[in-house]
């Protein structure tokens, strides 16, 4: 039965590799065959010896280094993924202009929350919508930021066409953007819309 819950998790994981290894959430459901995995490898040769204070010392251990490094850092905004890309953007923008990424979802849904004025996301457009590359002229200022001239490999990898079609519009607008701010994401871009 170990073999099966192997496979299990190494198939499971083998796929997460392929599709987005970076993501926490999906990674939790491999734990069930992980965990299984530990049981029959570890804790079940440990109770031949009487030696279970072993599994109770990791548990401990586990709780210090989840307590420190996981949820200790979930107070610190200086360690908020989210929070420290979109704030470049939210200095330069305002409630009058329009911000357009390709970024990841939860980046757009942190963005939209956060800003006052309109998010664009590539990702919602049709293919024509891309292919025309018309953007909403009545505001003030359109920022692009970088991840739509250099989208994530995962979100390529899950969504190969999308990608595609915001790479031929990336390819329209960079003649006539100008970098207005560096940051370690890539900076932001303001649109040209004079002449």
């Amino acid at each position: 039965i170990l073999w099966v819950v192997f496979l299990w998790f190494a198939g499971y994981a083998g796929l997460l590799l392929f599709i987005e290894p970076g993501n926490p959430e999906l990674w939790v459901m491999g734990l069930l065959p992980l965990w299984l995995l530990f049981c029959g490898l570890v804790l079940l040769p440990l109770t031949v010896d009487n030696r279970l204070w072993l599994p109770f010392l990791l548990l401990l251990v586990l709780f210090v280094h989840n307590g420190v490094g996981g949820i200790g850092v979930l107070g610190d905004p200086s360690k908020d993924y989210q929070q420290q890309k979109a704030k470049s953007v939210l200095a330069h923008a305002g409630s009058n202009d329009v911000v357009v990424t390709a970024g990841s979802p939860v980046f757009e849904r942190y963005l939209r929350y956060q800003f006052p004025g309109k998010v664009i996301y590539l990702y919602d457009l049709s293919e024509e919508q891309l292919s025309d590359a018309i953007l909403p002229v009545n505001s003030h200022n359109i920022y692009i930021l970088d991840d739509v001239f250099h989208q994530h490999r995962s979100l390529i990898t899950r969504f190969s066409e999308k990608t595609k079609q915001i790479e031929r519009f990336a390819e329209k607008v960079m003649p006539y953007v100008e970098k207005v701010a560096d940051d370690e994401f890539g900076g932001i871009y303001r649109l040209r819309t004079e002449g």
